[in-house]
């Protein structure tokens, strides 16, 4: 790993996005720019197996491995709940296989080479708003909040030099707002891509959900 890639700047960080249908990743260098070729994407079952999603997240750090930058640092961008400072996830919604499990030291067994490389774990809704206040639209802002769109529904505030998290690192109560009630349920029922998929199969109801929300838009242009 000590090798850089000749448009790789020293210190680039793998960003890992692991969301609910598929994990993403890029490394990135200090100026924020992104190292060719690095970014990857593979799909994931949030309901599978401690195997199968210890090996897409190995799959991930292979190929950016395989780019030959000195890799400084992983972080990883995961919704909760989680213990972001240990790295443990505390779901049982999805990805319930993990639940309870050191994620570093997990895939450092798998991996060997990356025993040695931090580990930073932060909360998906987080990681965005950081991101747009970094290089994007939150720049020069701060009092801000961020609302992320996807499997479920994620909300993010900054003010006073920090956000408003709670004790494990996730948006606090008075922040998030995916379980709070809403009409006959809560928020993400009616607000989030599953939302979405339940809608639309009420018009056609051979639409597999596994096509996702993309699905859905693919369906609609032809």
């Amino acid at each position: 790993m000590s090798a850089l890639d000749d448009n790789a700047k020293p210190g680039a960080v793998l960003a890992i996005d692991a969301g609910g249908t598929s994990f993403k990743s890029v490394l990135i260098d200090a100026s924020g720019s992104i190292v060719p070729g690095s970014f990857a994407q593979y799909p994931v079952c949030s309901d599978g197996t401690l195997e199968a999603v210890l090996a897409t997240y190995a799959e991930l750090i292979r190929h950016a491995l395989s780019r030959r930058a000195a890799i400084r640092g992983i972080g990883v961008s995961t919704p909760g709940p989680f213990d972001y400072r240990r790295g443990i996830s505390l779901m049982k919604h999805k990805f319930a296989c993990l639940y309870g499990i050191s994620l570093k030291d997990s895939l450092s067994r798998l991996l060997p080479e990356i025993a040695d490389i931090p580990f930073w774990f932060r909360h998906d809704a987080n990681s965005f708003l950081a991101g747009e206040m970094w290089l994007g639209a939150g720049q020069g802002y701060d009092r801000i909040c961020g609302v992320t769109l996807g499997t479920g529904i994620g909300v993010s505030f900054f003010a006073d030099g920090k956000f408003f998290n709670n004790e494990l690192g996730s948006p606090a109560t008075e922040v998030s707002v995916w379980n709070k009630p809403y009409r006959n349920g809560i928020v993400e029922d009616f607000i989030s891509a599953r939302a979405l998929i339940v809608a639309y199969q009420k018009y056609n109801p051979l639409y597999e959900s596994a096509g996702g929300a993309k699905g859905i838009a693919e369906a609609a242009k032809s």
